[in-house]
């Protein structure tokens, strides 16, 4: 199932990395992966830790329609104070 994506756009936050795929599937239908990555934490291991989500066609309008609700009660959150 993976191939190189339509779509990708890299978010990166820190010492984390965010991708937000849009790929196609063997069957043509369109999917969201989004993968986290960060670098490894165990000492005796170089290189990255990975967590990845797909998200299938059936499910992508209902996952955006929800990131859309939390965003607009996320813009009401008052940011917080540097300590």
């Amino acid at each position: 199932m993976e191939k190189s994506p339509l779509f990708s756009e890299r978010v990166k936050n820190g010492s984390r990395n965010y991708f937000i795929d849009l790929r196609k599937s063997n069957n043509g239908a369109p999917y969201l992966s989004i993968t986290e990555s960060k670098k490894s934490k165990d000492n005796d291991e170089a290189g990255y830790e990975t967590t990845r989500i797909l998200i299938f066609e059936e499910g992508i309008t209902k996952f955006s329609e929800a990131i859309s609700r939390l965003m607009v009660q996320y813009e009401q959150i008052e940011p917080a104070k540097a300590v």
